[in-house]
């Protein structure tokens, strides 16, 4: 999402602050995307000067499951020990032991986090503040993913109740369960797109590689955008109408890529010679 500045010429990305004789001062807006480089590096990356930077590195395991404050001023993600929340830009690091992956609440003040024993609770921040069960998916696989819709009314999950993960959504009270996909195939990593209307999920068919679906938000017009021979995973829908997702071939070294809503217009959006990029998020 572009940061708003007040004022008042912008020009392919910049903006003019100032005027007259003495000239103005150029300052360059950009939207930003967030990726894990190997399995241990998050990195953060401009899209107008493709500037990268990294602010955590994990010695506990892979970090996954990146999520964005609604005020783009923090993140969250799974690292291994548990989830790490901090500032944008690396500092503020709190740890938090005992949770697989969390996403926020619409005003940033609260998040929503999975147990390691599968049951969605809400919490502070810092960790404090440990609701009560929202909902105890510790059935048959449990839940492997959560992402909240902006306006902070529905969980939509991947949970599997009968040995296949399907894609769920879920009030944020804990009620109104409703599968979305059906088993025989495992659907996961379903993320909102920004108008609430669609989900975007990855999908797998036993002994084949993962392609990416998207489905309206009561599982109808349900369609593959990205099936190829090779990995397509993760995929991240963005306010401009664009999907980051992880391609690369099966076995091999995945990069971060773009596409349309539609599937179409495919891209490499990051490269990274001989070094995994996964699980992107953006900003």
């Amino acid at each position: 999402m572009k940061r708003s500045i007040a004022p008042l010429f912008v020009l392919t990305g910049l903006v003019i602050l100032g005027c007259g004789g003495s000239g103005g001062i150029a300052t360059i807006v950009e939207d930003y995307a967030y990726y894990v480089s190997g399995s241990s590096n998050l990195v953060r990356r401009g899209d107008l000067t493709g500037n990268t930077n990294t602010l955590f590195t994990s010695g506990a395991g892979a970090i996954r499951s990146i999520r964005v404050s609604p005020d783009q001023s923090r993140i969250v993600f799974h690292d291994g020990n548990g989830i790490t929340v901090q500032n944008k830009d690396g500092s503020g690091i709190v740890s938090i032991a005992g949770y697989q992956k969390a996403d926020w609440n619409a005003d940033g003040s609260r998040l929503y986090a999975i147990t390691n024993d599968s049951k969605i609770v809400s919490m502070n921040p810092d960790g404090s503040g440990v609701s009560a069960v929202i909902f105890d998916g510790n059935f048959g696989g449990g839940i492997g993913s959560i992402d909240v819709s902006r306006d902070g009314a529905v969980i939509v999950m991947d949970y599997s109740p009968s040995g296949w993960y399907q894609i769920h959504t879920i009030l944020v009270d804990g009620t109104g369960l409703s599968p979305l996909t059906a088993t025989g195939v495992n659907s996961t990593e379903p993320r909102w797109s920004p108008d609430g209307s669609q989900i975007f999920y990855m999908r797998r068919m036993s002994g084949q590689d993962s392609d990416i679906y998207v489905m309206n938000d009561d599982g109808s017009s349900n369609a593959p955008i990205a099936n190829s021979s090779d990995e397509e995973m993760w995929p991240v829908p963005r306010s401009g109408g664009s999907v980051l997702f992880s391609y690369g071939p099966s076995g091999g070294n995945l990069q971060i890529w773009s596409m349309n809503y539609d599937g179409t217009a495919k891209a490499s959006f990051e490269v990274a010679a001989g070094v995994n990029l996964g699980s992107p998020e953006a900003e």
